[in-house]
Order: structure tokens, then sequence, then C-alpha cells
């Protein structure tokens, strides 16, 4: 991908999440739409349908991410890739923080769970699960094609990691711990953060192919 390509890329995703988030606020159209989805998933409450994406939301918790974060930072200091070794635990902790921020500036109030014993005390929007999935697993992408460039399998793990993405914000729309456009401004943050980083990774020339050889 093009510098280019991603410096549009940023801006388009950075535009969507800034009109997005000013349609929600100031009209009414997509919280009724959210509050139509929320009455429709209600309708589906069953212990098994809880369970299921919880484990399934669990993936995208913001401990577990940082946990992969860590473990592949060692990967890649053990495979020589100093400089690169800190950048996915950086990244994900700074998108951490821009979540938090945003949800404080916005201060939207979540939708009632569907799982009784799920409590929250921060907000609703944007999604943490989504935005920070989002960054992780979207870098994964991009690292498993820099460290593998010529492994089929590597090229092909983008549609299994994008497919456990979006299952991951779903789930918090089918927990009812977040309405749809909260999942939907998640994403479109994550999206923009994660273009960010790959500019950034080619001004610090991080995973040239020169290194190839160390994996």
């Amino acid at each position: 991908m093009r510098n280019r390509s991603l410096v549009y890329g940023f801006g388009v995703s950075a535009g969507l999440f800034a009109l997005w988030s000013f349609l929600l606020f100031h009209t009414d159209f997509l919280r009724s739409v959210d509050n139509q989805i929320y009455d429709i998933i209600s309708h589906w409450k069953s212990p098994l349908w809880l369970y299921l994406n919880a484990r399934i939301s669990f993936l995208g918790d913001w401990k577990f991410i940082l946990f992969l974060s860590v473990v592949l930072g060692i990967y890649l200091l053990c495979r020589g890739w100093r400089r690169e070794a800190l950048w996915p635990l950086v990244s994900v902790v700074l998108a951490m923080k821009i979540t938090v921020m945003l949800k404080s500036y916005f201060v939207r109030i979540r939708p009632l769970a569907l799982d009784p014993h799920t409590l929250w005390k921060n907000f609703a929007y944007p999604s943490g699960h989504s935005s920070e999935s989002f960054v992780f697993y979207g870098m994964m992408i991009w690292i498993l094609a820099k460290l593998f460039p010529h492994h089929s399998w590597a090229k092909k793990s983008k549609w299994g990691i994008a497919l456990l993405v979006a299952a991951i914000g779903l789930s918090r729309i089918f927990l009812g711990v977040h309405w749809m456009s909260d999942v939907v401004g998640g994403f479109l943050l994550g999206a923009s953060w994660v273009f960010l980083n790959l500019i950034l990774t080619r001004k610090l020339s991080f995973f040239q192919k020169s290194h190839a050889q160390k994996v």
C-alpha cells in the first residue's frame, strides 16, 4: 500500500468518524435505529446466546488485547526486530487512552445490558472493544504480511482476522452493552488509528524487506 493511499485512508476514516459522531449527537436518525436494533436483539436473549457472545467479546477485552500485544512484542524482540517490538503495545495503549478520552467527551449512556450480571461504569461511545480490537488485529494483518511475505496462509489469514473483528463488534451489540452506533464509531476510530500507524511505520522504516531473513 502506497503512502498516498495510507494518507487517504486516514483522512477518509477520520472524516467518517467525525461525520458519524455529528449525526449521532445532532440528529435523531441513528439513535432511532439503535433503539430498533436493541428491541429486536432483546428477543434473542437466552443463557446460551449470552454465553457465546461473552466468549467472543472477551477476545476484544482490553486486558486480553494488552496481553496479546506483549506476547507479539516479545516474539518480535526474540526474532531480532528490536525497534518494532514495542510498536504493538504502544499503539494499543494509545488507542485505549484516546478511546477513554472520547468516551468522557461524548458522555453517552449505555443501553441496559441483556445480561443482568453485566455492570459498566464507563460511557458507551465509541466502543472500546471495537476500536481496540480493530487496532490490534488490524496491525496483525500488516505484521503477518511483512513477516511472512511469501506464505499464502499469511495473506489468507486477513479474512479470518477481519471476521473476528466484526464478530467482536457484533457481540457487543448482542450482549446489549453497546448501541450499534457505538460499535460503528469504534471501528471508524480504530481504522483511522491503524492508517496513522501504518504511515508512521513507513516513516520509521519498520519491517523493511532487507530484514525479511530474520523471520
